[in-house]
């Protein structure tokens, strides 16, 4: 379905789409965080993404070549930074408003373009670094802030921000000879056999209808896993970075449907501007290559 596109235009894809299933799962988590520990929370959570790494795995690359790696230093360096970032995230969101969480999340993009550079050697153009710069400037203008930031857990969250940068600089080593299922399933893996042996001693299972809400939102880490990893790999870290900034419309549509958030005049200016950088993105990257993205 993708192979009419190019690299850049197929990260792009994956980027915006592994982002937007990335929120499915911070509003999950959100809302689990009433009736479990954060712990709890990752935990379950990332026993059904490994469950559906493991059912998805013929699609995704299969379990022979993922096992046979050769870079498993750096599928190491992603699944511990994952897993600091999920409790620290789930933390994070169980004690700061939404709009303070995001508004240091959405720190990553401009730190994963910089570090890329001395990094990777990346080069970047002048538009590009324009167009972080108003994504940024939309978050802040939608999400300013305010007291939140000034309390401990401020420093919880930006520490899983940094880990959220770590994740995607360390995608790029991974070549394409490495599969699909690799991207999510040490990950899973290590989340799993780490947090989930402490949480079943605790003897507190969730009841049927959680298990259900867990199962949905154990897919989407395996899909936002797979597919934003994915993206580091195809594209210019500059190009598809600026994409995590989309998870600002989900967090205003969820924040109002699931817990009752009513967006104010400055948030949908801020998601105006987030939007009008995202596509100008993609179009000036449509001209570049000379082909029609969608």
């Amino acid at each position: 379905m993708l192979s009419a596109f190019t690299d850049t235009q197929k990260g792009i894809f994956f980027s915006f789409a592994g982002f937007s299933i990335y929120a499915i799962s911070d509003a999950s988590a959100k809302w689990l965080t009433a009736f479990y520990t954060p712990f709890e929370v990752v935990a379950w959570m990332y026993l059904f993404s490994l469950v559906f790494c493991i059912l998805c795995a013929p699609i995704l690359g299969g379990f022979p070549k993922t096992l046979r790696t050769t870079k498993l230093k750096f599928h190491l360096g992603r699944s511990v930074s994952n897993l600091v970032l999920a409790v620290f995230a789930v933390m994070g969101f169980s004690h700061l408003s939404l709009a303070a969480a995001y508004t240091i999340f959405f720190l990553a993009p401009f730190l994963i373009t910089i570090l890329a550079v001395p990094l990777y050697q990346e080069h970047v153009e002048k538009k590009n670094w324009l167009v972080i710069a108003a994504g940024f400037s939309g978050v802040l203008i939608a999400f300013p802030p305010g007291a939140d930031l000034f309390n401990p857990w401020v420093l919880v969250t930006f520490i899983a921000m940094l880990c959220v940068a770590a994740l995607g600089l360390l995608a790029r080593p991974l070549g394409r000879e490495e599969t699909l299922l690799s991207l999510s399933f040490y990950p899973n893996l290590i989340n799993t056999v780490v947090l989930l042996p402490p949480v079943l001693m605790t003897g507190h299972i969730p009841s049927w209808p959680h298990l259900v809400l867990f199962m949905i939102s154990g897919a989407c880490l395996t899909l936002g896993l797979s597919f934003v990893a994915n993206s580091y790999r195809l594209a210019r870290f500059s190009v598809v970075a600026p994409f995590h900034y989309s998870q600002i419309i989900w967090g205003l549509l969820f924040g109002y449907i699931i817990f009752g958030d009513k967006p104010e005049i400055q948030m949908l200016v801020g998601a105006a501007i987030i939007i009008g950088s995202g596509i100008y993105l993609i179009e000036s990257e449509r001209r570049a290559c000379r082909k029609v993205v969608f």
